[in-house]
């Protein structure tokens, strides 16, 4: 199965021309060079290397605060679970004004649920600290949330109420659309469920919205094969990974049924729910089978993309558009390397 990552360094290279600036600020050097001494050292040393260098030489700083995340994190990989808390919940304290607030709370949660296993306790906080750090939170980082509520709710013995969390996100927190911690849980979920048929339309929507590199196309591929063996249909499990890479193969997802689209208020929430984000909204669409709308708004956003980093994204997207419309990899692949080389026939010309 061949399929070409979209954000190659040396693309980007080649499109800005630019070097990247070596100057970076005092605090930011000096959290840099602490994470290089506090390397292989006892959680102990490392606290008090992170104290002296950062933490007392540049007190009340962002960086300071990522000092205490960094010493708490050491200390959870140790296993010192309550050192770890104690840390987590001092910078939630000291900074959670500020963007490390997004950071802290996923480590509280995760002390909580993961290290600690306290699933009612971890929600109950949850649910209390959403409305105080929910807003420092960006939407980049709110794919966990249902996640780890979904885990909680599992672990507690409430499967239903699991479920419907991830259910619930797709409208929500289309975040969760981009993300492989969603999927991996959702799809299975379903067929626990008993739910096959929306498990297939999910392992659809997933493999046409998914991010366009290796690595998610592997995973989620698989998500697709397990839909199919879980109905006892192995020999379109089979098909479908031919298909990736001949286009004239049969291919058995093109005729599974689209995950259940929203009604037309839930799309203006849908919309809402993005943040106003296109990248975000060509995700959604793409889940959804729009895939010419998804188009649409992708190739706009690459004709006022204004840097290198902006077009690949942009690539990408449309790379995925190709992606849903074929349920294959084929054209997608000639659209990529169209796109870095300029040689052929642009397949733009005939989605």
């Amino acid at each position: 199965m061949r399929h070409t990552p979209v954000l190659v360094a040396a693309m980007v290279l080649v499109l800005t021309g630019i070097a990247i600036a070596a100057d970076i600020p005092p605090g930011q050097a000096a959290l840099f060079a602490a994470q290089d001494k506090a390397k292989g050292k006892s959680p102990e040393e490392v606290a008090k290397i992170y104290k002296e260098d950062v933490i007392d030489a540049y007190p009340g700083s962002l960086y300071a605060g990522q000092a205490l995340l960094n010493i708490s994190s050491v200390y959870l990989e140790s296993k010192q679970y309550d050192k770890a808390l104690e840390l987590t919940e001092q910078a939630l304290k000291e900074y959670g004004h500020t963007y490390l607030a997004s950071q802290a709370v996923r480590r509280k949660f995760a002390i909580l649920m993961y290290a600690l296993g306290k699933p009612k306790e971890a929600l109950e906080w949850l649910d209390e600290a959403m409305p105080k750090y929910g807003p420092q939170i960006p939407s980049r980082d709110a794919h966990w949330i249902p996640a780890y509520r979904y885990d909680a709710h599992v672990k507690l013995g409430d499967k239903d109420a699991a479920l419907k969390v991830l259910q619930d996100a797709i409208l929500a927190t289309p975040e969760v659309l981009d993300s492989w911690e969603f999927h991996q849980r959702y799809i299975p979920a379903l067929q626990a469920a008993g739910q096959r048929p929306q498990m297939q339309s999910a392992a659809k929507g997933a493999y046409a919205c998914c991010k366009f590199a290796d690595a998610e196309v592997e995973r989620v591929a698989g998500l697709v094969v397990k839909s199919f063996v879980g109905s006892a249909d192995v020999v379109k499990a089979n098909q479908f990974l031919a298909a990736q890479e001949d286009a004239a193969a049969k291919n058995p997802l093109l005729e599974v049924a689209w995950p259940e689209p929203p009604t037309e208020e839930q799309w203006k929430a849908l919309w809402e729910s993005c943040h106003k984000d296109e990248h975000l909204w060509v995700v959604a669409l793409l889940y959804f089978g729009r895939y010419d709308q998804g188009l649409e708004v992708a190739t706009l956003r690459l004709s006022s993309a204004g840097d290198a980093e902006k077009i690949a994204a942009c690539i990408d997207d449309i790379a995925r558009c190709f992606k849903a419309k074929d349920l294959s990899l084929v054209r997608a692949n000639k659209f990529v390397d169209y796109a870095k080389t300029g040689e052929g026939a642009n397949p733009l010309l005939d989605f």
